[in-house]
């Protein structure tokens, strides 16, 4: 009676390197997902969170875009609530 299986592949050495290859993008992709986003600088905090809410002169505008005066005030006030240790939430 003879066996049935499977045949033993043969993947020489470009496959090998591709496969090498495979499992290095995998890791690299694990420790991403792990360790997450690197930490927004401050400015890039305030642009953040100012995208975030709508400006109440500039009916279209976020606070980010808008060049009101008051946009302006509230991107300071949310720069200088951040320095003293508030979270974005």
């Amino acid at each position: 009676m003879k066996a049935v299986g499977f045949k033993q592949a043969r993947i020489g050495v470009p496959g090998f390197l591709v496969l090498i290859a495979l499992i290095a993008s995998v890791a690299a992709l694990a420790v991403v997902a792990v360790r997450g986003n690197p930490p927004a600088t401050r400015a890039q905090q305030v642009q953040q969170i100012a995208a975030g809410l709508h400006c109440p002169i500039c009916k279209d505008l976020s606070v980010a875009d808008s060049p009101a005066p008051l946009a302006q005030q509230m991107r300071q006030e949310i720069a200088k609530r951040l320095s003293a240790g508030e979270s974005a939430d």
